[in-house]
């Protein structure tokens, strides 16, 4: 499967990614206590993206209500991009983020 990521071109503010590599049907990114989403229903086999403003935020992926796997805490400044990956299946997920690294010239 291919992923057609956009660019991302707003240096003032983040961006998150979300891949459900999982077999569960339906996840999201929410803060760690599940009141705020920030990534919501993104099917297995798919992605979303979401801009943000910059902020130092813990975070989590969620199937439903459920807590899957805590983030931990995420420097979001501004113009950093981050991708969450989920994979696996329900009671064996692994989570992992990744900050994009922007090469200058």
């Amino acid at each position: 499967r291919l992923f057609d990521d956009p660019p991302h071109t707003d240096p003032a503010r983040a961006q998150l990614f979300l891949y459900n590599l999982t077999t569960i049907p339906r996840i999201a990114l929410r803060s760690a206590d599940g009141k705020t989403p920030v990534i919501t229903s993104v099917a297995s086999g798919h992605s979303a993206h979401v801009i943000v403003n910059a902020v130092s935020v813990a975070l989590a992926v969620f199937d439903g209500r459920s807590l899957l796997k805590p983030l931990g805490t995420l420097e979001l400044a501004r113009g950093a991009s981050f991708s969450v990956f989920a994979e696996g299946e329900r009671g064996a997920v692994s989570v992992l983020v990744v900050k994009a690294q922007v090469s200058v010239k």
